[in-house]
């Protein structure tokens, strides 16, 4: 039988005023960090809809990442482990997972 693969948006935000350029470093860090576990996949989500006069630097939207891992294993258990020691290192930022169902969880 095969393992259920679980979805989750990995939201980061911050308590304080971060550039663009900054949260896109933590959120790159962020993703090689999880990279280093065994979710499946982290990958950046794209803005579809970014106006055509914006003036980002990619089409992706900052701080956000799309994580999808095996719903057995202990693997949700290392994820939040994993996102617990990434938030001790900086405490002005928390991180929202949402579900595909739309349920929510704050980190801090």
């Amino acid at each position: 039988m095969a393992d259920q693969t679980i979805r989750l948006t990995l939201n980061v935000s911050d308590t304080q005023t971060t550039g663009a350029e900054e949260l896109s470093i933590l959120t790159q860090q962020l993703r090689e960090e999880l990279l280093n576990t065994d979710v499946k996949e982290v990958s950046f989500i794209c803005e579809d809809n970014a106006p055509e006069d914006s003036r980002a630097v990619d089409p992706v939207t900052l701080g956000t990442l799309l994580v999808a891992f095996a719903a057995s294993g202990g693997v949700f258990t290392t994820l939040i482990n994993t996102l617990q020691a990434w938030l001790s290192r900086d405490e002005k930022h928390s991180i929202t997972l949402e579900g595909e169902d739309g349920s929510k969880i704050t980190i801090t």
